[in-house]
């Protein structure tokens, strides 16, 4: 079964959503574009870069979660380190081979908790310095796992994702859409925040974290995507 021909709507930020459309419209899909989300990275100072270079030189394991913080950290590496670099998911993992070489762990599950699980089952982490580079509204459980594994874990937050809030919200109807896609927790509450659901549609999740957070809207979704990114959710719209 192809998506040629099927409406389909994204939600991710304004360049994340041209990426997306771009693909999704190479395949045949008529797609509409709501930017749901903002992304703000985080000012350092010359003293700030410095530190994390530093703790970063200091460290067995940099993780990343997502292709963006991967991008965002391109500023913080000197190209000598000697760090073992892993990530959650397919597209945080390319994001990674295309500035600093070939990802040591991958999770193919979009979530920390599944890289947490790979890490732990492969390697002895006791007294490990771990770095993660993250959203600040990236959530806790990948640091509490490796802590609990005896790691010992330093976090710092590199960039923030941020719901839009539109100054009136739009009638999911106008949209003329069938399928919306969900890219993330934050596209979730910028989904609720600026589209009244006046008909029903397939709603995609990403992940399960995205899941939960368009449960607590109560909007219906379809299942998690077995594989991740943005060809995960195309194959779960194909299998509805």
């Amino acid at each position: 079964m192809s998506i040629s021909g099927k409406k389909i709507l994204i939600t991710r930020d304004n360049e994340g959503n041209k990426d997306w459309q771009e693909k999704l419209r190479s395949l045949g899909a008529i797609v509409r574009a709501l930017d749901c989300i903002s992304i703000h990275e985080f000012d350092m100072d010359n003293e700030k870069l410095i530190e994390i270079r530093r703790i970063i030189e200091a460290s067995e394991y940099v993780i990343w979660t997502s292709a963006r913080g991967v991008f965002y950290s391109r500023k913080f590496f000197n190209g000598h380190n000697t760090s073992k670099f892993c990530a959650v998911g397919i597209p945080t993992a390319n994001e990674i081979k295309k500035y600093f070489g070939d990802p040591y762990l991958i999770s193919q599950e979009m979530n920390a908790k599944g890289l947490s699980q790979i890490i732990i089952k492969n390697e002895d982490l006791k007294n490990k310095k771990i770095l993660l580079l993250l959203a600040i509204n990236a959530s806790d459980v990948l640091e509490k796992e490796l802590q609990n594994a005896g790691a010992n874990v330093k976090r710092i937050n590199i960039y923030e994702t941020k719901p839009i809030m539109l100054n009136d919200p739009i009638l999911l109807s106008s949209l003329d859409v069938d399928h919306i896609f969900v890219a993330s927790p934050s596209a979730a509450k910028g989904l609720k925040n600026n589209v009244i659901f006046d008909r029903s549609v397939n709603v995609y999740p990403i992940g399960v974290t995205t899941k939960k957070t368009l449960d607590k809207y109560q909007i219906k979704t379809q299942p998690i995507p077995k594989s991740t990114g943005l060809e995960g959710l195309i194959n779960q719209l194909n299998n509805n």
